[in-house]
């Protein structure tokens, strides 16, 4: 459209160049035609260059403006992430109050790391399951209690072993509600299915049975255990 307005104008210009001169003498000298044609090979020239020149700037204003509406996409996109994910943490700091139950640092997502903490763990059993055998290992009971608004689907704990001075000789990770887990005689040690909002499980399920941990150094302090969230899978409502 512009390359059009500028010939037009070009033509317009040619015009009256040739109508000036002729209305002076008449007619148009070789020398004068010359000259004129030189003229609009000049302007022709100039209008080719500036014609480049604004197809460029267009190119360019036209990439800027995808690149815009990308961005703009993008953070719309993250926006909206973004509210869920605080609808989501205020939801579950509003529905209960906080456990004491500590997790793994870095093992955790943003959001299982928060709803973690409605996660409230109570250590029920720790003792020696054989004491009068070589391979002395420890037994564990927790009861678990979910106090958020979510199913734990899966929940990992890791174990750590203490001696008389409180220091770590012994750390174990276990799985202690997992929905691949049986409900059978033939695995007692871990809890199954997933734990619903609100409720409490015992694991083991059946209180003559204990976790059977591997097995620790002489020096552990029976009964003395910590233990933090080492895995967490949250489902629906």
């Amino acid at each position: 459209m512009r390359t059009h307005q500028y010939m037009a104008y070009l033509g317009l210009v040619c015009i009256s160049l040739f109508s000036a001169c002729g209305s002076r003498t008449g007619q148009i000298s070789q020398e004068q035609h010359d000259a004129l044609l030189g003229q609009k090979q000049q302007l022709e020239t100039s209008l080719a260059g500036l014609q480049k020149t604004l197809g460029t700037k267009d190119d360019q204003i036209r990439e800027m403006q995808e690149r815009i509406a990308t961005l703009e996409a993008h953070e719309t996109a993250l926006q909206t992430e973004m509210g869920e994910l605080r609808e989501s943490l205020s939801l579950y700091r509003n529905e209960s109050q906080s456990s004491q139950t500590n997790v793994v640092p870095g093992k955790l997502g943003t959001v299982e790391a928060e709803y973690a903490r409605l996660i409230d763990i109570a250590l029920l059993n720790c003792r020696y399951l054989r004491k009068h055998m070589a391979n002395r290992s420890p037994g564990l009971q927790f009861k678990i209690e979910n106090k958020g608004a979510r199913n734990v689907e899966r929940l990992g704990l890791t174990l750590y072993f203490l001696d008389k001075t409180k220091n770590i000789i012994a750390e174990e990770s276990i799985t202690v509600i997992s929905p691949e887990i049986p409900a059978t005689t033939e695995t007692p040690a871990q809890g199954t299915g997933s734990l619903k909002p609100k409720f409490v499980m015992r694991v083991p399920r059946d209180e003559s049975q204990h976790i059977e941990a591997a097995k620790v150094p002489s020096s552990w302090d029976e009964g003395q255990l910590d233990f933090k969230i080492c895995e967490l899978v949250i489902g629906s409502r």
